[in-house]
Formats: structure tokens, sequence, C-alpha cells
């Protein structure tokens, strides 16, 4: 399951949505699809402390 496949899983977006951008008080913006996706390469190289 993709990153985008789950959050519209778990209703976090719509079923016709294609991403969810995040606006920090700095004026950036994150694409939380990328963030996730970012996440699970990160972990699948066994780079968590956790």
């Amino acid at each position: 399951m993709t990153a985008l496949e789950y959050l519209k899983y778990r209703s976090i977006i719509s079923k016709d949505s294609k991403d969810l951008i995040i606006d920090f008080d700095d004026d950036s913006e994150v694409s939380l699809v990328k963030l996730l996706d970012e996440y699970y390469e990160f972990k699948l190289k066994g780079r968590s402390k956790e």
C-alpha cells in the first residue's frame, strides 16, 4: 500500500485527492505523501533509532 492509498484508506484525504500539503508558519509547504514515502525509505534502510 502506498502512502497515498493509506491516507485515502484512513480518510485523511478524500478519494479524489492526489496529495495533502502541510503549510508551516515560515510559509514553507511539505507534501504529506512525499514525507511519508521518505519516512518509509528511511525506515527500510535501518536508520531509525527505535
